[in-house]
């Protein structure tokens, strides 16, 4: 946590992840109190995420293979694992949380949740590098609004 009491990483849920999320929550939690037990672990982690995107149970995770891409700056592409997902049986217990960090901005992009029933390892390398391309684009316009904002209160003060 930062020295004034504040949290310091700003949480983006870009629309993969809050569509991924709801498809776990629909397929897998019709029961009431496990989905709030679901629910609650979860925004458990993403309120830990605004510490530090370094939590226990994640990891650094390798870009898709055979392509090109690579993050702007010093962005990270981590994975929160969970080996027991409240009240889920075989592969669908595992579930998984993909996520890119900036440590620089202190930006955290949330894009994708899933379980092992979805997807036996992770999802399609095709499909992380199209979330990973949208993430960069969003990423390189927070930091040109910024720089923007930044140009616009140099001025007002000269």
């Amino acid at each position: 946590m930062s020295t004034n009491g504040s949290k310091t990483y700003k949480i983006v849920r870009v629309k993969h992840f809050r569509e991924t999320l709801s498809l776990t929550v629909r397929t897998h939690y019709r029961r009431r109190n496990l989905r709030e037990e679901f629910t609650s672990l979860v925004a458990e982690f993403i309120e830990s995420l605004q510490d530090s995107p370094d939590q226990e149970g994640s990891r650094v995770e390798p870009l898709p293979r055979n392509c090109a891409f690579r993050l702007p700056d010093d962005g990270e592409f981590r994975k929160m694992r969970w080996a027991n997902l409240p009240g889920l049986k075989g592969s669908a217990k595992y579930g998984r949380l993909l996520y890119v960090s900036f440590r620089a901005e202190q930006l955290i992009y949330l894009f994708w949740f899933y379980t092992h029933a979805e997807y036996k390892g992770r999802p399609l390398e095709e499909e992380i590098l199209r979330q990973l391309k949208l993430i960069d684009a969003k990423y390189k316009e927070y930091k040109a609004m910024k720089k923007a904002r930044q140009s616009l209160e140099e001025s007002a003060e000269a």
